[in-house]
């Protein structure tokens, strides 16, 4: 009797696990992401030094992984998602918290979040205030960083006036960012 118990006990557990282990499967197939593939960075030699670089995609990419985390199943989400990372790995191809985001949502896995070391309003504070410094150089990968940083700290903090506006102006003179050439 002890024998049957256990077997039933353990059949009852393996079936358990197979339909935990099923929906784990389900939800990751959900993730509506294509892995980007970047080699070369189309900002060119720009402006920002490597470890400047690296640390603006690293909180980018950490940004966007808590987006993917709220909302992994909606294709919106994941396009937005897409299209930060893809900025992350022209600012720093090698930036290593963007190419493993990249890869596991690209295998339908969804990142560990991290904290970023800044809140979002104060990282928009931060982007636009390089972007408008990137935006005054003469070499076209500076502009188009600072293009970019502009529209972002707009995303990243709509109840920034100062962000808000820079945008738009940006906007109206016909230089808004191409977010396609970053995936999105």
């Amino acid at each position: 009797m002890l024998r049957f118990c256990m077997q039933a006990l353990l059949a009852v557990g393996l079936t358990v696990f197979s339909f935990a282990e099923s929906v784990d499967e389900k939800e990751e197939a959900q993730i509506p992401y294509e892995m980007l593939e970047i080699k070369k960075s189309i900002f060119g030699d720009f402006s920002m030094l490597m470890q400047e670089r690296d640390e603006y995609a690293t909180t980018i990419c950490r940004f966007a992984l808590e987006d993917a985390h709220e909302a992994p199943q909606e294709e919106g989400t994941m396009l937005e998602v897409r299209k930060l990372i893809g900025l992350a790995l022209h600012l720093s191809p090698r930036n290593r918290t963007a190419v493993v985001a990249n890869h596991q949502l690209g295998r339908n896995l969804l990142p560990e979040k991290k904290e970023a070391d800044y809140s979002r309003s104060v990282f928009a504070r931060l982007l636009l205030t390089r972007g408008r410094l990137l935006k005054k150089q003469e070499n076209e990968g500076d502009q188009l960083v600072g293009r970019c940083f502009v529209a972002l700290a707009a995303s990243l903090d709509p109840r920034n006036e100062d962000a808000i506006y820079e945008y738009e102006i940006q906007r109206l003179e016909e230089k808004a960012v191409d977010w396609s050439l970053f995936g999105g």
